[in-house]
């Protein structure tokens, strides 16, 4: 068994450290300390993906929605200013932000960073955002909820009887008349 300790992932399922490489199995332990045993006829037979071997630093990306009616520029150079600020981002690697989609209720940034290694990934998650959120909302930006518009087309008939239901004046003839 190999005593060198890799970072991996098999099929988007299991992520850990593999601690143990025997003829039929591997154990993997997970970033929530779970010893994970696989055959290794299951290793054998997806993609594994280290995350160590040749560079463990490691890109990670959020999706941003801004307010339609922002600056686009403006919005992308908050986004990688605020970015750049946050500790445990490499300084020596690119952070961008690509405006990669017209939402429905606002504009979707895909921003990008890298950190040192995956098992700070979850931390960064929440610095990253934490930060975000402060900067867009001191900038004044919004980050709009989706909304979705319904259009009800009624005739006259229908809106005296909505009208009616609801009380109001001119809801229709009185009752028994």
């Amino acid at each position: 068994a190999s005593r060198r300790q890799r970072q991996m992932c098999i099929r988007d399922s299991t992520w850990g450290d593999v601690v143990d490489i025997g003829l039929r199995t591997t154990r993997i332990r997970t970033r929530d300390n779970r010893l994970v045993i696989v055959p290794n006829s299951v290793i054998g037979n997806n993609q594994v993906i280290n995350y160590t071997y040749p560079d463990s630093r490691y890109r990670i990306q959020t999706h941003v929605g801004i307010a339609y009616g922002t600056d686009i520029e403006t919005a992308r150079q908050i986004l990688v200013d605020t970015v750049r600020t946050v500790k445990g981002v490499l300084e020596d690697k690119p952070v961008d932000a690509l405006y990669i989609e017209m939402g429905g209720s606002a504009m979707v940034f895909r921003v990008r960073w890298w950190i040192e290694s995956y098992v700070d990934a979850r931390r960064m998650f929440d610095q990253v955002h934490t930060a975000l959120q402060i900067a867009l909302g001191a900038a004044g930006i919004e980050s709009p909820y989706p909304t979705q518009t319904l259009r009800l087309d009624a005739d006259a008939a229908s809106e005296i009887q909505l009208a009616g239901a609801q009380g109001g004046a001119g809801s229709g003839p009185a009752p028994g008349a």
